[in-house]
């Protein structure tokens, strides 16, 4: 026998040797495991058992106790159901008697009596029945009680008001039927708790009256005991049962002096006398009672609702397992798992016994199985067995196939002889196999004639269960087909870069024809809104009635909406394409952001918001960015603001940070209490032309393009925008820019407050800490409200401590105490009164205090202005950033200049579009120019020539760009070539295009032009143009006297006597429209067709006391009755509408009553006059 056969003999037998002691080493092992495991999971699993038992009683509770409250519902309906409750109020409200049936007050309330009396002795559980009057603030009408076992039936002088009670406020405003349902409390008899006590549990429904007016509700007191037990009773052993009220008292628990300690001004609750610890991964809780801490429970919490509504009315049940109920069902566990372990040891050594001699004969079969697996492995290619002398051992049929050799011709030949591969060398592949190496893989390949095949090896160590390297086996798999489609896939990925070469040249062909799109389109667009903007500005110069103002306004707001829309559009489309110009200059941050939140704060103020501005903290006195870009990011963040934000305030919060040396950066947060967004549509918010969902774009409009303008105007200005929002709570926006410290300057306050107490009087804490933190900025001092408040109250003012300033809302009820005090507070105090108010309001008048206006937002300068006397902040914003249409207030209907007069100029206005024309040609007018047109540059050119030639010299063109025949650009170019004459060479071209494309500006210089403006044109950006290059080519004569009045603007009360109005002025209704008659005719007709339905609603509005629909109505009448000059009406609908403001309804039917009068003396008036004119 061989050597080395012998020591692999002794190795087996050795290991058969140890294989008994091994396997039940193992088994105890793992039967240690699995103690170790059940001893892990046993408490878990018991608490999850316990858990569910919980959950189980608590969801019964929460069943029994709906069913009986259900009951109590149907109980409180059919009493309220029954003929004398409706037939009570009826009586109440005629007079004692029921109009319907006949019946006194008196009948049915002992009717109503004798069914209380006969439901509480069929009910036990209800202890009280009553009828209480809302009318009379709670007294009780009707009421029958359970007393000593029977049913008594209470008189007159022993009823009680209840007014004071909690449930007679919350039945007040029932609506009809809906149930209100009392928490569970003791029952209290003249304010006092009855002993022995009763916990009673109280519904109530209200009763209207046939008009649906309120007369009071019936109320029910139910016994609870009866409930409490009966939920008390539904607990087994060891469990038991606590149950606790809204607010954490108990109303049951094993101790009975742990109940009603809410009632019985105890502080024992649930929360005070235990200690919870919430179970990880468990609804459980462990408690401990605080003063017996040895005593635990496991418990879970179950919410039973008793009622909804704004105070939700609400059970908590509490089901506690004692900790050793849980101790004792793990030890019975434990105790039956350690008991079947034993048994399964035994078992399994017994079995072991047997199959140990078995597997010594397997294991014999070991060696001769490890050769066989090794090259079975892989069968499906081709497998080969080697020795570790190179000697082919086996050859599987997969081999024959692929390498064309039998396995009779193969085995007991030298690999290396067989010369199936020749990129193998096995000699070097037996030697690193020997080294240690036990598997590598190899590429090779096979060539035949023009074939080639390519093979993947696999080449492993044969292992013997001695550690001792045998042979080798190699699996080799013919890889041609795959290396041929790896060919293929290279071949088409060139192919498809090359596709998509040509079609990046397409696309961008595409882009250069969409910009090309743009531009024109921009023009096409641009250039009829400029003549509807312009026409509009012209109309407003002329006289016009109160209705052709709204509709006006009416029509500069679509204007304005048309004009955003186009801008947003324009702005996203040269952002997409990459030319959007940018325009970085200096100019002073803080003022800009006042500026935009001064305007637009109006239009929050009009909505009820309140508009917080809060900058102190921005440090930066100048900035360099692209000032026109920042605002209008801040603009259209604002503005979603207002839309989104129905009630609650709008507040601005701007800072900056020292970010490094070099860097700053400037953050500015938009902040509401709107509508808010919801989670999972915060993703597409910056999406174009996407909104948070349907409803949003249905309910407030717009087009999903501002978010995301915002965006990318940020990252172009080197910024970023991020937003935080939750769902009916509102959303904050944060703009941050990083900026160049070299480019940015910076300012500190001065301690111009230093040593002067404040007191802020308002209701809105966005507005106070804003205004704290600007008094704290210049070093001023805080006094609290609540301080002044108790001041204003002592009875010695003169030693008081009373703040340097009051900073109060002028609608705040203190302002009236402080004016009553102050001839006295004015004797011992120097205070300055601030009266807060929205911008544009007027101040109110007060008695005694002297007190100046401070306007909301509150602006530095101004807040500073009238606090101190000084403005501190004297930087205006960079004279470049005038398109930046910022603070804009509108002061009047028509465009105001300068006063210059430059009459005699001679100027030339070319555009192809009529409209366009007009609209310039209007607005200049006001500069007493004589203005000559031209429908293209062709012609343009001509009369430049012509004035020339006629000694008649122009000034100053206006050049549209895009025109037919010779448009702007070289027209412009041929002027200044000297073809429309040498004289003509320098004469100022002012370019007006509607193109709003990058470069636009610059291709008019390049052509030739001095300056550069967009359509739709501004009124005073045109005079302030025409002004400028006037000034430089014109002399302009003395000035004449502006001495136009408009006395047809007026309102009527400025034009007629308030102690003798007529009740028809025609004549000053003709002067109004222009002393057109026919026009006259016209709106006399509509009128006298419209008033009297209006009117006829007007005396159902006063009838049914609706206020609002009176105000709306009178507001209507009045400016109608204005327009056709019914001056009487038009006081007296005036005076209407002032009642109807201070709710003054007793006066009202007197005032309709004169309006009726007057109108039918118009009505016959005007009949009269359109009788006499001729038919149209």
């Amino acid at each position: 026998m061989p050597i080395n056969l012998k020591k692999r003999i002794i190795r087996q037998v050795s290991n058969y040797t140890l294989l008994f002691p091994i396997s039940l080493s193992a088994i105890m092992t793992l039967i240690v495991v699995a103690i170790i495991i059940n001893e892990a999971s046993l408490s878990r699993s018991v608490l999850s058992f316990v858990e569910h038992e919980i959950i189980d009683k608590n969801q019964s509770i929460n069943s029994q106790t709906q069913e009986v409250i259900e009951n109590y519902r149907r109980d409180i309906r059919f009493l309220h159901a029954t003929p004398p409750i409706k037939g009570l109020a009826r009586a109440s409200n005629n007079k004692g008697v029921d109009p319907l049936e006949n019946t006194t007050y008196a009948q049915w309330k002992t009717r109503l009596e004798i069914i209380f009396a006969a439901f509480l002795k069929n009910n036990p559980d209800y202890e009280q029945l009553r009828i209480i009057s809302t009318n009379k603030k709670g007294q009780e009408l009707v009421r029958v009680d359970r007393v000593q076992g029977g049913v008594e039936v209470i008189d007159l002088n022993r009823l009680q008001n209840k007014g004071a009670q909690e449930y007679f406020t919350a039945s007040s405003n029932l609506s009809d039927g809906e149930i209100y349902m009392s928490e569970i409390s003791l029952n209290r008899e003249y304010g006092k708790i009855e002993f022995p006590y009763r916990p009673m549990l109280r519904l109530s429904m209200p009763i209207f009256d046939e008009n649906q007016n309120r007369f009071g509700f019936i109320i029910i007191n139910v016994n609870a005991n009866n409930l409490l037990t009966l939920l008390k009773n539904s607990i087994n052993t060891p469990f038991q049962l606590a149950l606790t009220d809204s607010n954490g008292y108990f109303l049951s628990h094993p101790n009975k002096d742990f109940t009603f300690g809410k009632d019985l001004n105890s502080d024992i609750s649930i929360n005070n006398n235990y200690t919870f610890n919430p179970v990880a991964n468990s609804s459980l809780s462990l408690i401990k009672p605080k003063s017996n801490a040895q005593t635990s429970y496991y418990t879970a919490r179950k919410k039973i609702t008793l009622a909804l509504g704004e105070k939700q009315n609400f059970l908590s049940s509490h089901v506690l397992a004692p900790v050793e109920y849980i101790k004792n069902i793990e030890m019975e566990r434990r105790t039956k798992l350690y008991a079947f372990l034993l048994i399964l040891v035994i078992v399994l050594t017994i079995i072991l016994a047997f199959f140990n001699r078995s597997l010594r004969k397997s294991q014999e079969l070991a060696n001769a199985r490890a050769q066989s697996e090794a090259i079975i492995t892989g069968s499906s290619d081709a497998v080969i067995g080697i020795t570790n002398n190179g000697i082919v051992s086996s050859w599987n049929n997969a081999a024959t196939l692929m390498f064309k050799l039998g396995e009779l011709e193969a085995i007991g030949k030298s690999i290396n002889d067989l010369k199936i591969i020749d990129q193998l060398n096995f000699n070097e592949i037996i030697e690193k196999f020997t080294g240690g190496t036990r598997q590598f893989k190899q590429d090779a390949s096979i060539s035949n004639g023009s074939t080639k095949r390519y093979f993947s090896l696999s080449l492993s160590a044969i292992i013997d269960q001695f550690g001792m390297f045998i042979g080798i086996a190699i699996i080799a798999r013919d890889v041609t087909k795959e290396r041929t489609i790896e060919n293929e896939i290279i071949k088409v990925n060139h192919e498809l870069e090359n596709k998509v070469a040509i079609r990046t040249k397409e696309l961008k062909q595409a882009s250069e024809v969409k910009s090309a799109f743009i531009s024109n389109i921009s023009h096409e667009m641009r250039t009829p809104l400029n003549g509807i903007v312009g026409t509009l500005n012209l109309i407003k110069k002329e006289p016009l009635s109160e209705t052709q103002k709204n509709y006006l306004e009416m029509t500069e707001v679509s204007v304005s909406a048309l004009s955003v829309l186009i801008n947003d559009i324009l702005d996203l489309s040269k952002i997409e394409a990459g030319k959007l110009e940018l325009n970085f200059k200096e100019f002073n941050l803080i003022k800009l952001i006042e500026s935009v939140c001064g305007s637009m704060a109006v239009k929050a103020q009009e909505k009820g918001l309140e508009f917080v501005l809060d900058v102190v903290n921005l440090k930066c006195k100048t900035i360099t960015t692209d000032p026109h870009r920042f605002s209008q990011i801040l603009t259209n963040l604002v503005n979603n603001a207002i839309k989104f934000t129905e009630t609650g305030f709008i507040k601005v919060t701007a800072y900056c940070e020292q970010t490094s040396n070099d860097t700053v950066t400037v953050h500015v947060k938009v902040t509401d209490s709107g509508v808010g967004i919801a989670q999972e549509n915060q993703n597409k918010l910056f999406t174009a032309f996407s909104q948070e969902d349907k409803s949003v774009a249905s309910k407030f409009g717009g087009t999903g393009l501002g978010l995301s303008i915002c965006r990318q105007l940020c990252s172009l200005l080197g910024g970023e925008i991020s937003f935080e929002s939750e769902k009916s709570l509102g959303s904050s926006f944060h703009i941050k820019l990083t900026l160049s410290n070299a480019d940015t300057t910076y300012y500190s306050f001065a301690p111009r407050l230093k040593n002067k107490s404040f007191a802020i009087v308002t209701k809105n804490n966005e507005l106070a800490d804003s205004i704290n933190n600007l008094i704290a900025a210049f070093s001023g001092n805080s006094f609290s409200a609540e301080q002044l408040q108790q001041s204003l109250v002592s009875d010695d003012i003169k030693n008081v401590s009373l703040p340097d300033f009051i900073l109060i809302e002028q609608d705040d009820t203190l302002l009236k105490r402080l004016d009553e005090m102050w001839p006295t507070i004015a004797n011992h105090h120097v205070i300055k009164v601030i009266l807060l108010a929205n911008r544009g309001y007027p101040q109110i008048k007060t008695r005694h205090v002297q007190a100046s206006l401070l306007s909301k937002p509150i602006l530095i300068s101004e807040f500073l202005k009238t606090v101190a006397d000084e403005r501190s902040l004297e930087d205006k914003i960079s004279a470049g950033s005038s398109n930046i249409n910022i603070n804009k207030r509108r002061e009047s209907d028509s465009v105001k200049t300068d006063n210059s007069d430059f009459k005699g100029a001679h100027v030339l206005i070319v555009d192809d579009n009529e409209i366009n024309i007009e609209v310039a040609a209007g607005i200049l007018s006001c500069l007493s120019l004589e203005i000559d047109t031209a429908s293209n540059g062709q012609q343009a050119v001509e009369k430049l020539v012509n004035s020339v030639a006629n000694n008649h010299q122009y000034h100053c063109v206006f050049m549209d760009c895009q025109m037919p025949i010779l448009n702007g650009y070289d027209a412009a170019k041929q002027i200044r070539a000297g073809e429309a004459a040498p004289q003509n060479i320098d004469i100022p071209i002012v370019a007006m295009t509607a193109n709003a494309m990058m470069g636009e500006r610059q291709k008019c210089l390049d052509a030739g032009m001095n300056d550069y403006i967009t359509k739709p044109i501004s009124a005073e950006v045109l005079v302030a143009t025409a002004t400028k290059w006037l000034s430089s080519t014109f002399i302009k004569e003395a000035p004449l006297e502006n001495n136009q009045l408009n006395e047809i603007n007026k309102p009527i009360s400025d034009t007629l006597d308030s102690q003798s109005l007529p009740d028809w002025d025609k004549d000053n209704a003709l002067s109004r429209l222009l002393n057109n008659e026919e026009l006259l005719i016209k709106v006399c007709e509509l009128y006298l067709q419209s008033t009297p339905m209006k009117l006829e609603e007007l005396e159902d509005a006063i009838n049914n006391n609706n206020l609002s629909q009176i105000s709306k109505l009178s507001h209507g009448l009045k400016g109608s009755s204005g327009d056709v000059g019914a001056a009487n009406l038009h006081k007296l609908f005036d005076e209407l509408e002032v009642m109807a403001s201070e709710n003054a309804m007793g006066s009202m039917k007197n005032k309709l009553e004169l309006i009726q009068t007057s109108y039918k003396k118009l009505e016959s008036t005007i009949n009269s006059y359109l009788e006499i004119q001729p038919s149209s």
